[in-house]
């Protein structure tokens, strides 16, 4: 557990419960606040602070809601001194695991739905579509939306396994060792946070899913803006709770969101070619090229957009 305010790492706990059910927050030893004044917050509260990006709010749920959520299961701890002699088979450890992060699974499954749901929704409504995106729309609904969630999942993951693998090697993210959690699940943790960082800043791209319920003709225009609206609160979200500085914060969100934009359509690209007989891999990276040459054109368009 951490002071929410000064992020003093070593606390034990958060609260303390006595026997009449009066529970007493504990104060960080190093700022003299009340470490988790989350606990007492009602979740609507709690939801505001993170739009309003506040740092409490964000070091509560990565780090704090994280590390309680692991310790529900008592293999987690410290103490736990029985770890070795685990008969356990593999069915029962996945479902296990599975216990265990099950509400980021929950968390992440409904992002991504959410997610899946307006990009598909704002690709219907482009007038002008890459090869690829043409391919896909003139296959059956079902098809289409295994696309687009797959699409997701390989955005998504490329794009968290850049960020960790930038921090662990720029920034020895892995290296800040938990002290209520035992050495077998360090490494769980430290994702777990990163994960909960990511996918909390990045569901503000969720919320133009109400536009929808309008007609709006500048689709391209407003995905945009929110992915460019996504990177920044993400940006702001890293730089909390991995307590880094803003250009270097920024430099890696950079450089994943390249990564992933990159390599996504790679994949994705080389996936429908495999399963078309009339697309080429060539042809769909010749598509991607001009379709990438002409940000500049978008990025004019986003300008009068907002001068208008």
């Amino acid at each position: 557990m951490i002071c929410i305010e000064c992020t003093y790492p070593d606390l034990q706990n958060l609260y303390s419960k006595f026997k009449s059910n009066y529970i007493k927050l504990t104060l960080c030893p190093r700022c003299g606040k009340v470490a988790d004044k989350y606990i007492e917050y009602d979740n609507v509260l709690l939801f505001i602070d993170i739009l309003l990006l506040k740092p409490q709010a964000y070091r509560h749920l990565a780090y704090n809601v994280a590390e309680s959520e692991l310790l529900k299961d008592s293999i987690t701890s410290i103490n736990y001194t029985n770890l070795s002699q685990d008969g356990s088979t593999t069915i029962s450890d996945l479902t296990k695991s599975f216990n265990r992060y099950k509400n980021l699974i929950r968390f992440m499954t409904m992002t991504i739905l959410f997610e899946v749901y307006l990009i598909w929704a704002y690709e219907e409504k482009n007038k002008a579509h890459s090869l690829a995106l043409t391919y896909i729309l003139q296959k059956k609904v079902h098809q289409q939306y295994c696309f687009f969630i797959l699409k997701q999942l390989v955005d998504q993951f490329l794009f968290c396994t850049s960020v960790y693998i930038l921090y662990k090697k720029w920034f020895n993210w892995d290296k800040k060792v938990n002290k209520n959690i035992n050495s077998a699940f360090q490494l769980s943790y430290h994702l777990l946070v990163l994960l909960l960082t990511i996918f909390i800043s990045s569901s503000i791209k969720t919320f133009p899913i109400i536009m929808l319920i309008w007609p709006y003709d500048k689709t391209s225009i407003s995905a945009t803006l929110t992915k460019v609206a996504g990177l920044l609160n993400t940006t702001e979200a890293l730089r909390i709770n991995a307590s880094s500085s803003y250009p270097f914060t920024l430099s890696i969100v950079i450089l994943s969101a390249l990564f992933q934009f990159i390599c996504s359509r790679l994949i994705l690209g080389l996936g429908i070619a495999y399963t078309s007989k009339t697309i080429h891999f060539k042809d769909i990276l010749i598509d991607e090229f001009w379709e990438f040459s002409d940000l500049r054109n978008l990025y004019d368009r986003i300008i009068e957009y907002i001068q208008s």
